[in-house]
């Protein structure tokens, strides 16, 4: 019997659990599962990589906060195309999912917590509680995020299991290869880029510049702010960079206006979100992510498999990917002069450099590949889907 798995959340965005939903309709075995997309908002920029391959997306165009019709819209998906598993991504769809799913007595209920969620307050904490109850099992994507859930939320440890997200080796394995070629070495100190790399001449970027980029939403936890303070103090000192910042979001203006304070202008390029991210990956030479919380993030695994070192804030799942000096380098969120010091630390030291490069691919192939990923989750749909059978089915 093939079972119908329901996916639900906001939108198909820029995001890493949004990527973590593509890859897991994507990947499942096909002759044991039906995947089907529900976006509660639109459907986003990267719905039609599921299209291309036969998979439906649905949009329910969710407007207003307390649109209490999306419970009557979900229960009619639900019952319409004999939903089996309903798995749900981010707080919205956590919310309104898991409500609508219970109501429509969905044999399996699953959550995945991508994020500590400090944000949150004693009322979310409540109603996580209650709707944990109603929850067969809540994915954490790391130790980190299991453990805030146990010890701030009052979830109990064995109702939460930690899947690591995984990418697509394979996928990567060309990147790698443009990347080395594009390179003379690893390192940003004597980077030499192709001149076919059309990229950094759409950007109007020289050769002899190093990039630094961020690639994600435009929301303050992810440490935009500093990155243009580490920038600031980098050019300051004589280096010759140029700050990418890849994607949208509320704080863009905000930032853009930062930019203008600090005369970085000249310095930093804000792009939008792109869909050609692994081609981005051949013009860049280091990838940032000095967050103030941090889940899992997608986007330092496909750096690491990409070639392109990392320096990240050492906050949530990411120190259980990066080992400081290792596969990446780690620095205290909100310090933008450690921040700048780890910068130009990778453009002195091309040994280092090379390192780096090397150990994090072979932890990216080693511990979370994709396909690790998507086995375990689908492993856990049908242990728990089978447990709820009548023994006389089983």
């Amino acid at each position: 019997m093939k079972l119908n798995v329901l996916y639900i959340i906001w939108s198909l965005g820029l995001g890493g659990a949004e990527r973590v939903v593509i890859n897991l309709a994507k990947g499942l075995d096909r002759d044991k599962f039906k995947s089907i997309v529900c976006c509660l908002n639109s459907k986003g920029k990267f719905a039609d990589e599921l299209e291309k391959e036969g998979i439906r997306v649905i949009e329910l165009k969710k407007r207003w906060k307390f649109d209490f019709s999306v419970i009557k819209k979900l229960i009619e998906i639900i019952k319409e195309n004999k939903i089996n598993i309903v798995h749900t991504h981010l707080w919205g769809a956590n919310f309104w999912g898991r409500l609508a799913a219970q109501k429509a007595s969905v044999p399996v209920i699953i959550s995945t917590e991508h994020n500590s969620d400090t944000w949150k307050t004693p009322l979310h904490f409540v109603i996580d509680r209650y709707l944990a109850a109603k929850t067969d099992r809540i994915i954490a994507v790391s130790k980190s995020v299991k453990e805030f859930y146990v010890k701030n939320v009052g979830i109990p440890s064995g109702k939460i299991e930690v899947i690591y997200n995984g990418i697509s080796i394979s996928e990567h394995r060309s990147q790698i290869t443009e990347h080395s070629k594009s390179h003379s070495v690893h390192s940003p100190q004597s980077t030499v880029h192709s001149q076919d790399n059309y990229i950094r001449k759409q950007l109007a970027i020289s050769p002899d510049e190093t990039v630094i980029a961020m690639i994600g939403r435009l929301v303050p936890q992810k440490g935009h702010k500093d990155f243009l303070l580490a920038l600031k103090v980098l050019t300051g000192c004589g280096f010759k960079v140029k700050g990418l910042i890849v994607g949208s979001g509320p704080q863009e203006m905000y930032l853009k206006q930062v930019c203008d304070n600090l005369a970085l202008n000249g310095n930093v390029i804000f792009t939008g979100v792109r869909s050609d991210i692994p081609e981005l990956f051949k013009a860049i030479d280091m990838i940032a992510l000095p967050s103030t919380r941090e889940g899992f993030p997608m986007i330092i695994l496909e750096a690491m498999s990409a070639g392109v070192p990392v320096v990240a804030s050492s906050v949530g799942g990411v120190p259980e990917v990066i080992t400081n000096g290792f596969n990446g380098l780690l620095v205290e969120p909100e310090n933008h002069t450690e921040l700048k010091a780890a910068f130009a630390k990778l453009i002195h030291d091309e040994r280092l450099s090379n390192s780096l490069i090397d150990n994090a691919r072979a932890t990216v192939a080693k511990e979370f590949n994709l396909r690790n990923m998507i086995d375990s989750t689908q492993g856990l749909y049908e242990k728990i889907y089978e447990s709820k059978l009548p023994k006389a089915d089983k």
